[in-house]
């Protein structure tokens, strides 16, 4: 993985995102195929490269990992985002700890550090399959395989006593990194005093309209994410006729905000 620190673009090839941390560029849409609009909103998501056991039952504890490991990271840093574990406690849904819960909102795109469609909505994501697995870490390390923590069924309930935390058992919950079928958030079950990562997803971006100074290939020095140099797009029922392949770009610091 790499950091990008400048992109060349034509304006019929999409936009490197301006210098703002609220606003990003270049992802393809989920249902229209093409860039993101002004107005948009999507998530992010990775898989930590710190780990932890699952012997709390407190929320929040698995909360702050997620929160702390993002802020750590310049690019993700500046985006200004909640960040929250895709985890279940014996009291807690890891589909209302992340606000992915169907039945409460019908949820936005959710992305990989590397631009891959993870869910179109919240429906999409506890339909027991993701379009692309979740193996990317803030570091944008690949860890395909490893199994972070989860204690959540296949429709992201709690399964409480194999949930994080539950008192009366050892065991709890994991899923795998890189898995698109169940096993992504169900794959097994592993024992709490064990040490292993956690999945995060942010709170939505909304995409705010880049000011242009006139057409053509321009050059532009902005904030993005970590390992985007490029973004694609597959879609888990039919594959997409088109791409979006321009890149966020990143620059090193001075940090812009």
């Amino acid at each position: 993985m790499h950091i990008i620190t400048s992109c060349t673009i034509r304006l019929d090839d999409g936009l490197c995102p301006p210098r703002r941390p609220d606003v990003q560029r270049g992802l393809d849409h989920p249902h229209t195929h093409g860039p993101l609009n002004p107005g948009d909103e999507y998530r992010l998501v990775f898989v930590t490269d710190s780990t932890t056991n699952a012997t709390s039952d407190d929320i929040t504890y698995y909360n702050s990992i997620v929160q702390n490991e993002a802020d750590a990271i310049l690019e993700l840093a500046s985006l200004n985002l909640t960040w929250t574990a895709i985890a279940s406690t014996p009291t807690v849904d890891a589909r209302d700890n992340t606000g992915t819960n169907p039945i409460t909102s019908s949820g936005v795109p959710i992305y990989t550090l590397q631009g891959l469609i993870i869910a179109d909505d919240n429906s999409d994501l506890w339909d027991h399959s993701i379009q692309n697995g979740i193996n990317i870490s803030p570091t944008g390390a690949d860890l395909t395989g490893v199994r972070p923590w989860s204690g959540s069924a296949r429709n992201g309930i709690s399964i409480p006593t194999d949930s994080l935390g539950y008192p009366l058992n050892d065991d709890t919950v994991v899923g795998e990194a890189g898995q698109t079928n169940a096993g992504w958030i169900h794959r097994g079950l592993s024992n709490q005093t064990f040490l292993r990562p956690l999945f995060g997803i942010s709170t939505p971006i909304t995409v705010q309209a880049p000011t242009v100074p006139e057409p053509g290939a321009i050059t532009l020095m902005t904030i993005g994410l970590v390992g985007l140099g490029g973004y694609s797009y597959r879609r888990k029922r039919k594959p997409s006729p088109s791409r979006v392949t321009t890149g966020l770009c990143t620059p090193r610091p001075p940090r812009s905000s």
